[in-house]
C-alpha cells in the first residue's frame, strides 16, 4: 500500500468547535460555531472504510468543542460506520466535559457501546473549568458523575485531568478525590503550553511524590487504585524496559476538521495554514510530502530543545514522543519543547525511587510481630484482604501472605506491595505479581508490609506502617516513617508511630499504634 493510502486504525471527526465551557487552557479557539456537515460525515467514514488497516482493532473517536452538543452528528457517524464495517466495526470513544450528557445521550452510549473520557480536573472550584457565562462548572458536573458511571458500567469511564501551574498544587488530592467516585483510569497531563516556572516545578515534584505514596499505601492495604497510565508507562519503561513507541499520528490515525480535511491528529483540528494538511476526506490524501514527515518517525530519535536524550538521566524511563508538539512548537515532529523534558525528567526522578530497589540483591527482612498482628487485626476489621491478595476478589496469590498467614517474614523477591501491579501478558494494571519490590532494612517498604489503608468516607490514612515521614527541611513527604504521632499529654506532633488507629465503637479516629 502506498504511502498516500495509508492503514488506518483511527480516525477522529471533530464534530464542532462549540463548547459549552470556556476552560483558558482549551487550545479550540473560543467562540467558534462551525460544525461538520452530514456529507463530510459521511465521507469521512468512508474513506476511512477504503483505508482501514486489515488486521488490528479500529477505533472511530469524535473531538470538539464538546462532541455531545452534536448528538445527531454523533448517531449519524455510528449508523455509517455500522452500514460501512459491518462485523468489523470499529469501537466508538469520545472525550466529553459531561455536561451535555443527557438521558438521550446516555442512552446512545449505551446502546452503542460508546467509551466515555471524562475531562475532570478536580473536585473544587479552583479547577478553573467556567461557562460561558463564567459561572464554575465543577458541582454541576459532580452531580452528574454518578447517573453517568451507573450507566457506564459494562464500559468504565476513564478521567482526563489537565494539570497547570495554577492546579498543579492539588493534583495528588484530586486524583484520591477523582478515584473515590469510581473512574478506573485517570489521564493527568500537564499543559506544556503554559509556564511552568521552578515553583510550578517543584508542586509538579510534590504531586508526584505524594501520588506515589498514596498507590504503595493503597496496594499495600488492599485498597482498590485506578490505572494511571503517565505513572504506569514510566514504570513499565524502567522496569520491564518497555520501548517507546510512535503514537501513529498521520500514519496510522488521522482526524478530519470539521470542514474535511485530513489532519495528522485531533491537536491539529483547528490549527490554521496548510503544510499540516494530509488532503481530504472527497479528494484522500494527496499531500505525500507532508505524510512522509510523519511516517516511520523513530522515537529514538528526537531533537529535544533542551540537551539530548543520549545523556539525559532521565533518558531509560521517558516516554514522551508526540509529533504534534514537535510540530506546532518547533515545525518538526520529532523535536521536544524544552518544558516537555523538564516535565518528564522530574516524572521519571520521582517514579524511580518506587521502583530502583527491584534490581537490588535477593534479601530477607523481618518486621516486629506486634506490627504485623495490629495490622491483620485492623485489616480484618476494614474487610480487607491482606498484603498481595486480589483487591477485587480478596483472593491471596500464591506466595502472598494473607490475613491467615505467618506476616513477620517476607521475601523481597517476590510478591507483596508495589506501587503498580503489571500483568506481563499485556501491560495492562490489574492484580497480580507485584514488579516492585522495597527493601524494609532501610526504612522503604517491603512486600507483605500494609502500610495504610484508605477510609473511603474521607480518603485520610488509617492502620498500617506509615507511609511517609515528614522531611523537616521543606515539610515534604518521602518515604519511610510516619509524618504525625499523637503525644498523649500534648498531642504534639512529630515524626514516629501512627497516630491514628480506627475506633470500631464509632468508626471515629483515635491515637495508637499504626
Amino acid at each position: 500500500m502506498s504511502r498516500s493510502s495509508p492503514p488506518l486504525r483511527e480516525v477522529t471527526l471533530t464534530l464542532t468547535a462549540r463548547c459549552n465551557l470556556r476552560c483558558p487552557y482549551c487550545y479550540v479557539p473560543a467562540g467558534q460555531e462551525q460544525s461538520m456537515s452530514g456529507d463530510v460525515i459521511d465521507a469521512a467514514v468512508a474513506l476511512f472504510a477504503q483505508h482501514a488497516d486489515d488486521a488490528g482493532e479500529l477505533t472511530l473517536s469524535f473531538f470538539g468543542g464538546e462532541p455531545f452538543l452534536q448528538p445527531e452528528s454523533m448517531e449519524r457517524a455510528v449508523a455509517r460506520a455500522r452500514e460501512r464495517f459491518g462485523p468489523r466495526m470499529p469501537r466508538v470513544v469520545t472525550p466529553t466535559n459531561g455536561l451535555a450528557l443527557d438521558a438521550r445521550a446516555r442512552s446512545f452510549c449505551r446502546r452503542n457501546g460508546v467509551r466515555l473520557a471524562l475531562s475532570i480536573d478536580g473536585v473544587s472550584s479552583s479547577t478553573v473549568r467556567p461557562y460561558a457565562d463564567g459561572r464554575d462548572s465543577t458541582s454541576a458536573l459532580r452531580s452528574r458523575i454518578p447517573r453517568i458511571l451507573v450507566d457506564s458500567a459494562e464500559r468504565p469511564v476513564s478521567a482526563r485531568m489537565t494539570v497547570t501551574p495554577q492546579n498543579v498544587a492539588e493534583l495528588g488530592r484530586n486524583i484520591r478525590a477523582v478515584a473515590r467516585m469510581g473512574f478506573r483510569k485517570i489521564f493527568y497531563l500537564p499543559d506544556v503550553e503554559q509556564d511552568w516556572d521552578e515553583d510550578a516545578l517543584s508542586r509538579w515534584r510534590v504531586a508526584h511524590e505524594q501520588i506515589g505514596t498514596w498507590l504503595v499505601g493503597a496496594h499495600g492495604a488492599g485498597v482498590f487504585v485506578p490505572d494511571l497510565p503517565p505513572w504506569r508507562s514510566i514504570e513499565a519503561r524502567l522496569l520491564l524496559g518497555r520501548p517507546k513507541r510512535a503514537c501513529g499520528a498521520g500514519e496510522r490515525l488521522v482526524a478530519v476538521t470539521t470542514d474535511g480535511r485530513l489532519v495528522p491528529c485531533y491537536r491539529f483540528a483547528f490549527e490554521r495554514g496548510e503544510e499540516h494538511v494530509l488532503g481530504t476526506v472527497r479528494e484522500g490524501f494527496t499531500r505525500p510530502d507532508v505524510a512522509a514527515r510523519f511516517a516511520n518517525l523513530d522515537p529514538s530519535a528526537l531533537h529535544p530543545q533542551d540537551g539530548d536524550c543520549a545523556n539525559c538521566e532521565a533518558a531509560e524511563g521517558c516516554t514522551h514522543v508526540c509529533p504534534a508538539q514537535g510540530w506546532l512548537a518547533c515545525g518538526d515532529p520529532l523535536a521536544v519543547p524544552a518544558v516537555t523534558c523538564r516535565l518528564m525528567r522530574v516524572q521519571v526522578e520521582v517514579i524511580r525511587q518506587f521502583v530502583a530497589v527491584a534490581r537490588r540483591p535477593r534479601r530477607t527482612a523481618r518486621r516486629p510481630k506486634w506490627a504485623a498482628a495490629a495490622m491483620v487485626t485492623a485489616m480484618a476489621a476494614f474487610g480487607v484482604s491482606a498484603c498481595g491478595g486480589n483487591v477485587e476478589t480478596g483472593e491471596a496469590h500464591a506466595g502472598s501472605n494473607d490475613a491467615g498467614a505467618d506476616a513477620t517474614d517476607f521475601d523481597v523477591d517476590g510478591p507483596g506491595v508495589c506501587p503498580v501491579q503489571v500483568d506481563a501478558s499485556d501491560d495492562q494494571v490489574g492484580p497480580g505479581q507485584c514488579p516492585v519490590q522495597i527493601d524494609a532494612s532501610d526504612d522503604q517498604y517491603a512486600p507483605g508490609v500494609c502500610p495504610v489503608q484508605v477510609d473511603a468516607s474521607d480518603d485520610q490514612y488509617a492502620p498500617g506502617v506509615c507511609p511517609v515521614q515528614m522531611d523537616a527541611s521543606d515539610d515534604q513527604y518521602g518515604p519511610g516513617q510516619c509524618p504525625v504521632q499523637v503525644d498523649g499529654g500534648e498531642d504534639a506532633m512529630g515524626p514516629g508511630l501512627c497516630p491514628y488507629i480506627p475506633d470500631a465503637s464509632d468508626d471515629g479516629m483515635t491515637p495508637g499504634i499504626c
